[in-house]
């Protein structure tokens, strides 16, 4: 269940502040029509084996619609890469996913809304089978 970003960027856009939207667990999820991952003016996901849409190891992913947040994200994830990869601007990683992690992730992503569904019956059988139990909150 994604937070509350529409009053967190309120906040963040009072003070010059970039939002960064964790959504490793809400990938799939919306709030008010809108998917996790474009809530903020970055979202970040995982693709960890336990995560809604993982991997058989590691990977993830960020988002955004900024060209210049691209740029830099662009940078950091090429160990800091300038205008070309032996121009270092700023302090990297090597962030990279390995093929095998991608093709997983891809071909998991195409029965994705499926197992989206199937995760949703079974919350929904939880609630129904747990929700009447005094003093008991069943999370939506």
């Amino acid at each position: 269940m994604p937070a509350d970003y529409p009053r967190i960027n309120r906040i963040a856009n009072k003070y010059g502040a970039v939002v960064i939207e964790d959504a490793a667990q809400s990938f799939g999820a919306e709030l008010d029509g809108q998917k996790a991952c474009s809530l903020a003016a970055v979202g970040c996901t995982s693709f960890f084996p336990a995560k809604p849409l993982g991997c058989y190891g590691d990977g993830g992913m960020c988002f955004t619609d900024d060209p210049e947040l691209t740029a830099v994200m662009d940078s950091l994830r090429v160990h800091g890469k300038g205008t070309d990869k032996y121009d270092n601007v700023r302090i990297g990683i090597n962030g990279r996913m390995d093929t095998l992690q991608a093709a997983i992730v891809l071909a998991k992503f195409s029965i994705f809304p499926e197992e989206v569904e199937m995760r949703q019956e079974v919350a929904e059988r939880y609630e129904r089978l747990l929700g009447g139990l005094n003093g008991l909150v069943v999370p939506e």
